[in-house]
């Protein structure tokens, strides 16, 4: 792994999950980025994304996603992550529980000419829907 694509990743982490500016998604991120979720499928386009991670702020917004581990070959960076956060707003057409969730996951991103340009998303996301009380234990 290159130090810039390991920069990279870093000010994904830090300046966007971390500290919620979506302004820098331009300039980290290619005009076509692709974000492909397990759950709730593809998202094609930075503007797409900005919406995406907009609504997922207001569902938590004390977000704290820390990054656990990482291992890269090529091109491609892989971390696998956890975050914390309490869910305050809706959250795939659910409304806020106010609970406080901790989840873990992988991520698989891409990076091409110094930007991020894909990223595979797989989290617990039956783990989260259970400490948020919308599936019984």
């Amino acid at each position: 792994m290159t130090t810039s694509n390991q920069d990279l990743v870093k000010r994904v982490t830090d300046e966007i999950l971390n500290g919620k500016n979506l302004s820098v998604i331009d300039e980290t991120m290619t005009n076509d980025f692709l974000y492909i979720d397990a759950t709730i499928g593809t998202v094609t386009g930075r503007d797409v994304f900005k919406d995406l991670m907009t609504r997922f702020f207001v569902a938590f917004p004390d977000l704290v996603w820390t990054v656990e581990q990482e291992v890269s070959e090529g091109d491609t960076i892989v971390s696998r992550y956890s975050w914390t956060a309490t869910n305050e707003g809706e959250y795939r057409s659910m409304p806020a529980t106010h609970k406080k969730v901790t989840t873990q996951g992988v991520s698989i991103n891409r990076i091409s000419d110094g930007k991020l340009a894909e990223t595979r998303m797989l989290r617990d996301d039956l783990g989260l829907l259970r400490q948020l009380g919308v599936i019984p234990e």
